[in-house]
């Protein structure tokens, strides 16, 4: 199954690249309406609470040398093992340093996918969605508070990530980085965004609009 998989990426690699340059306007569009809409915005303020609370934190604190980076470094290899079990890769060890960065141990080889993971998987937001879907209630707004710091995170870790010596985007090349990732990240973080603070009726609106602007969007460069 890890070739039959490896060779379908390798194929579907710039197929996926190119349909996912087309639908970035798609994909803005629907974060402009299901994300960041007028009718959105107030479900969104505990988020937008924690997203700020931790870009704080990070500029007084988290940026500095002296604090490390091993949450990131650990949850940025995670998630090159966990995109290599989706792909029935067999993975070994994780390491993650406080400041001499980290590795996953992956066998058999590796694949696009897996070396983009970290930079469209939103991994900690995931999870802090889980806490908010499954929690209490009654922490509901407390909750939604921490995913907002989850979001943050991520964002913040991403950009910390995406540079020039980055190995993992000089093996897939900068040229198909740039034309996969923006509309990856869009669409993967939307979508926990919109289930956590719209749940599966949220999830379906920004789905289906970027999907629709998609498709128009396509059929105007057609014409």
């Amino acid at each position: 199954m890890q070739k039959v998989s490896d060779n379908l990426l390798f194929w579907l690699k710039w197929p996926l690249a190119l349909g996912a340059l087309v639908c970035l306007p798609g994909l803005l569009s629907a974060w402009s309406h299901q994300i960041l809409g007028a009718d959105q915005i107030n479900g969104l303020l505990p988020v937008f609470a924690g997203v700020l609370g931790y870009g704080l934190l990070w500029g007084m604190l988290f940026r500095r040398r002296q604090a490390g980076s091993f949450l990131p470094t650990f949850f940025h290899e995670l998630s090159h093992g966990f995109m290599a079990l989706l792909t029935f890769h067999r993975v070994g060890g994780l390491r993650a340093s406080w400041s001499d960065g980290g590795r996953v141990t992956i066998y058999g080889g590796t694949n696009w996918l897996i070396l983009v993971a970290p930079y469209f998987f939103p991994l900690v937001p995931i999870l802090g969605a889980t806490c908010v879907l499954l929690g209490p209630q009654e922490w509901n707004q407390a909750s939604l508070c921490g995913f907002g710091v989850t979001v943050s995170f991520y964002c913040f870790a991403l950009a910390s990530d995406i540079h020039s010596k980055q190995t993992d985007l000089q093996a897939v090349g900068f040229p198909f980085a740039w034309f996969f990732l923006p509309s990856a990240n869009l669409l993967a973080l939307g979508s926990v965004i919109a289930t956590t603070v719209g749940g599966t009726a949220g999830l379906s609106g920004f789905i289906e609009e970027s999907y629709w602007s998609s498709y128009q969007w396509m059929s105007l460069l057609l014409d």
